[in-house]
């Protein structure tokens, strides 16, 4: 990296080889405030090297992600859907269920849904990992 002028220039060998792994713990934590966080680091917004064209090989676990906490009634209204594009291909389930089958699905819907829906989000969303322990 160089600097001129107070400004830092890096080139694209730097920002290749540099790689980033942050733990977080969801404890007890509200999940639409821990996946816009993760959203936010794995885009790479925090960063002082942030640009929108580059990645930013930040590697992300989440701790803990079966007891995250829904403020309200959330855990009652909130329903998954998902289309099998046939007709009355409709699945509707509730979180409740979602829980019990898959919980890995909850937070990846909700960070998902935070993140750019091309190529980019995509390869972004790989670094990403969730565990229960």
């Amino acid at each position: 990296m160089v600097i001129k002028n107070g400004s830092y220039f890096s080139s694209s060998n730097n920002l290749k080889s540099y790689k980033k792994f942050i733990c977080i713990d969801a404890n007890g934590k509200s999940l639409g405030r821990v996946a816009s966080v993760v959203a936010q680091k794995l885009l790479g917004k925090n960063d002082h090297l942030f640009k929108t064209s580059s990645s930013t090989s930040v590697y992300i676990t989440i701790l803990n992600a079966n007891s995250i906490i829904l403020t309200g009634r959330k855990e009652e209204k909130m329903i998954y859907r998902r289309h099998s594009g046939r007709p009355g291909g409709l699945k509707l389930l509730s979180y409740k269920q979602v829980k019990e089958r898959n919980p890995k699905l909850i937070f990846e819907r909700a960070v998902k849904g935070m993140l750019p829906k091309n190529r980019y989000g995509r390869k972004l969303f790989k670094s990403l990992e969730i565990s229960f322990k």
